[in-house]
């Protein structure tokens, strides 16, 4: 992926910060050296891509593991739901939360919100201060909005209408409603 950043220069790869500096055979260490032997010939990659897999020295050569930490816009394809939000991050390789213009997403119907807890396994969530639109048909704004399956949403403190307009010519509200699509 680095090759050609340099071509201009006559290299791919600099010995300064900017490419990570390699400090020559000297500097080298038994662990790191082990490191490259067992991962010879891999190539990590992601959406048909090798990843730029960057150590950095300033935080302690220690950062959070990558699959956990994602800040956005952040969009995460999973079956037949697309989840997206400005922060997200992700637990146990299933659980997520997220904040910031969160969507969910699937077939025609979308939630929208501030904040969201969702379980990839399950494909099951919470948006929270949801704004929604489910079979093309039906909006609606919620305390709480609960995906509780492909065809299921439950609803809380929400008003709910067909109106299109921006002042809805009816609606009506409740305490808890539960939207089978």
């Amino acid at each position: 992926r680095n090759q050609g950043q340099g071509l201009d220069e006559g290299y791919d790869l600099c010995a300064t910060p900017r490419c990570q500096v390699y400090a020559g055979a000297d500097a080298e260490h038994p662990l790191s050296d082990r490191a490259v032997r067992e991962t010879s010939g891999q190539v990590r990659a992601w959406e048909g891509r090798p990843i730029v897999a960057l150590y950095t020295a300033t935080c302690g050569g220690h950062t959070e593991d990558g699959e956990l930490i994602f800040s956005g816009p952040v969009t995460v394809e999973w079956r037949e739901t697309r989840l997206q939000a400005d922060y997200l991050s992700l637990s146990e390789g299933r659980y997520i939360q997220a904040e910031g213009n969160v969507l969910v997403l699937w077939g025609e119907n979308r939630i929208f919100g501030s904040r969201m807890s969702y379980d990839l396994e399950t494909d099951r969530g919470t948006v929270y201060h949801a704004i929604g639109q489910v079979m093309s048909e039906y909006t609606f704004s919620a305390e709480r909005a609960e995906k509780v399956g492909a065809d299921k949403i439950h609803l809380h403190s929400a008003t709910v209408t067909t109106c299109t307009q921006p002042l809805p010519y009816w609606s009506f509200s409740v305490s808890s409603a539960t939207i089978r699509i």
